[in-house]
């Protein structure tokens, strides 16, 4: 009995202590924080976060007017500055661009402290149901984007005497081949492995990847339509707000984490059924 009230004491502190927010500018002594995907979702809740803690934003997107609109978000002594990209351009172009942008603001390296890589889509089809042209787009915006995050983070916090982040938003499709959705599964298997890559290779930085279900409700939706069930399956979604408080208060005390309860399941679930057993549900979910 003593052992069981302790466990539950030991495990209520550990809740607590995984859900307190990390003080950001003190533990990375930096000013400035990066964020792509910004203009939408997880990227727009996770800016406006980062400014009630006092930090500026650099806030990189594709579309100009929605970065504008973005821009409008303000805080005391804090402000967000865009970056026009797409990373389903060419992105060897990334560095010099972002390199003169720095200058043009008059931002030092030495005070970004901290990357959110957060860019991604979804495309629920078959394999053989995209063209190779298509494969590979979806690949360059779903990993490559993060692998070009991580390679220009990572050489500039090695030049930073402070300790830095890096976070990647990967999903829970990480863990399974589920159906009409192996290219996303592979891409955000790859992402996963790197953050653990980049997570045991580089113990100076704070590595974190977070991998959520659907988000909200709507695109669950839409997944469930694409893959040709018509139940919403909202009980099963998180919130950009869910996966924010991970993103801010993981840092520094763990290298991966599940958001919501949905994903610890498909997560056990993958390990006991194995990639056929899921991919059975996912086919009898689907209606197929």
């Amino acid at each position: 009995l003593v052992v069981s009230i302790v466990s539950v004491i030991l495990l209520i502190i550990y809740y607590f202590y995984l859900n307190a927010n990390v003080d950001i500018k003190k533990r990375y002594k930096c000013s400035y924080v990066v964020i792509t995907g910004a203009t939408g979702g997880i990227g727009t809740v996770l800016t406006q976060k980062m400014l009630q803690k006092g930090l500026n934003v650099i806030a990189i997107g594709r579309n100009q007017q929605l970065l504008d609109k973005l821009c409008l978000n303000t805080a005391p002594n804090c402000k967000v500055v865009p970056f026009l990209f797409d990373f389903t351009d060419d992105l060897l172009t990334f560095a010099p661009r972002f390199e003169k942008m720095l200058q043009l603001n008059q931002i030092p390296k030495q005070e970004i402290g901290l990357c959110y890589s957060n860019i991604g889509y979804s495309d629920y089809k078959l394999y053989h149901e995209s063209s190779y042209e298509e494969k590979i787009k979806f690949f360059q915006a779903n990993l490559g984007s993060h692998t070009l995050m991580g390679d220009y983070f990572v050489r500039l916090f090695m030049e930073r005497k402070c300790r830095s982040g890096l976070c990647f938003t990967s999903s829970a499709e990480a863990y399974i081949i589920g159906h009409k959705v192996s290219m996303y599964h592979v891409s955000k298997r790859a992402l996963t492995a790197l953050g653990s890559a980049l997570h045991v290779e580089y113990p100076q930085f704070d590595v974190l990847t977070v991998h959520p279900t659907a988000v909200t409700g709507r695109v669950l939706s839409e997944f469930s339509k694409k893959v040709g069930n018509k139940s919403e399956f909202k009980a099963v979604a998180v919130t950009e707000a869910d996966v924010v408080q991970h993103l801010v208060s993981r840092l520094g005390k763990m290298s991966h984490s599940d958001v919501g309860l949905s994903t610890d399941v498909v997560n056990i679930g993958s390990r006991l059924l194995g990639n056929r057993g899921i991919t059975w549900i996912h086919k009898v979910i689907g209606g197929m």
